[in-house]
């Protein structure tokens, strides 16, 4: 299955879909060109875009399209002009939708894009896609449920176009036991629909999506229970230490003049710029249960 990879950072949507071995990435698009030199070496066979206006997408074929479309007009740690912000890019994605009609779409943002507006902006993304022919439901998945030691809520918008065979043969991985992402059967209703109800609507995934990974809904996901355990570890990490005292695994400055272990910025110039794209990265382990689950439902797999 051909993806078409938009707001790419350094490729986690491709990197969680093509490790299925079923999906293949045919062209990204990304601004910042520290992220483009990540794509171009992992993936030198695809196009890559550096603007998303400029992307014409009557000349891509893809079965899926992804996008972690810009969250700064929607975070809390921004200014919260919503859909005001010249960064919201959302329209321009939904445009290339028009154009490329995928049979999947998945989209990706922070948590607040359910409260921003009152839910609104939210509203009318499941509108737009509604009114373009897809079925909608979101997800709120945690990076803990993929055995992350940090919550990074993010809100998951998967779609898949009401004309494929996907929706005469819906299957979710309810049935398989595989995860938890169960909620992809949306409702029949289109548009038009209370703001309050989508919202309403938004599935909370905290249990493990995959095997071999942390319970988050134990002790230790609520925070107090990750403090217990590392303390039965290695005694009171929260308790103010010297450098000295705190356990080698923990330690952040060296005893020599108390600097920053690490070698110096003029030896590794790019680690500003690695630190930023992981920041802004989702988490791949997401992506591919989210693959998976798709695979099921087209019984591909």
């Amino acid at each position: 299955m051909n993806v078409l990879d938009l707001f790419s950072g350094i490729g986690g949507f491709s990197l969680g879909l093509e490790s299925l071995g079923t999906f293949k990435t045919t062209a990204f698009c990304e601004k910042d060109e520290f992220c483009r030199k990540v794509l171009r070496k992992h993936w030198h066979h695809a196009d890559i875009y550096k603007d998303i206006r400029d992307v014409d997408g009557t000349k891509i074929s893809a079965d899926i399209i992804t996008g972690g479309f810009p969250c700064q007009p929607i975070s809390i740690a921004g200014k919260l002009k919503g859909k005001e912000d010249d960064r919201y890019l959302f329209p321009e994605m939904l445009r290339i939708i028009k154009e490329v009609q995928p049979r999947w779409i998945i989209g990706e943002n922070v948590r607040n894009i359910t409260n921003i507006s009152n839910g609104e902006i939210l509203q009318e993304i499941h509108n737009d896609l509604e009114t373009c022919g897809y079925e909608v439901q979101s997800f709120i998945i945690s990076a803990y449920s993929q055995g992350a030691r940090h919550k990074r809520d993010r809100v998951w918008i998967l779609a898949s176009h009401t004309d494929s065979r996907v929706r005469r043969r819906w299957r979710t991985v309810k049935s398989s036991g595989e995860n938890k992402v169960w909620g992809f059967c949306a409702t029949k209703e289109k548009s038009k629909r209370s703001t309050q109800d989508v919202r309403s609507k938004v599935v909370r995934c905290d249990a493990p999506l995959g095997k071999n990974v942390s319970d988050t809904n134990s002790e230790r996901s609520q925070g107090h229970g990750l403090q217990t355990n590392l303390e039965e570890k290695q005694g009171s990490l929260f308790t103010e230490r010297s450098p000295k005292e705190q356990p080698s695994w923990w330690e952040t400055q060296s005893d020599f003049l108390r600097s920053i272990n690490g070698i110096s910025y003029e030896l590794d110039k790019t680690r500003k710029h690695r630190i930023m794209s992981l920041g802004n990265a989702i988490v791949p382990q997401i992506a591919r249960e989210i693959g998976k689950a798709i695979l099921k439902g087209e019984e591909i797999i």
